[in-house]
């Protein structure tokens, strides 16, 4: 599978709509990430808006460690302040904590594919929720003769797994 960044408007004008959002200081209380590719669709976006500071929800371990390098630097610009006490985005959208009874308001960039699990669970609690289709998942259609040639015969030691929360 490919990951493909991917809106109906395409995704030059998705791309400046977030970095336009990420640029608008204290535009959302949480962005809510529940993948690895969408941390990283988000952090280039962020890096465009100039490393606003931000509190990140994240669904898992293995998510919130797309954020590792980020969170090592010297400005401390992004807290990784939330990860529910189970990996999934039902268990996210009820523990996500609330400021009390203010607006609270959430960016979710996710995967065009994503169900609307976690952005109904919030809104049920109150939470106004923006969601970002920033990207999806499309099959393979073409691989280079030469890349192929050279991934088959690289020599290979180990067997590779990916796991993604």
């Amino acid at each position: 599978m490919n990951h493909a960044k991917n809106n109906c408007t395409g995704y030059v004008m998705l791309s400046s709509y977030f970095v336009s959002l990420m640029a608008a200081d204290s535009a959302f209380d949480w962005i809510v990430i529940t993948s690895p590719e969408a941390g990283s669709v988000f952090l280039e976006a962020w890096k465009a808006a100039g490393t606003p500071k931000v509190k990140v929800g994240v669904v898992g371990a293995g998510t919130a460690s797309i954020f590792e390098e980020v969170m090592q630097s010297s400005e401390r610009s992004l807290d990784v302040a939330f990860t529910p006490s189970k990996a999934n985005g039902k268990v996210l959208a009820s523990e996500l904590p609330k400021n009390g009874n203010k607006r609270c308001t959430v960016l979710y960039p996710a995967s065009a594919k994503a169900s609307n699990e976690i952005e109904q669970g919030l809104s049920n609690r109150g939470f106004e929720v923006v969601r970002l289709n920033t990207y999806t998942t499309v099959p393979v259609g073409h691989v280079d003769e030469m890349v192929l040639k050279q991934a088959i015969s690289a020599p290979c030691c180990c067997s590779c797994f990916t796991f993604f929360s």
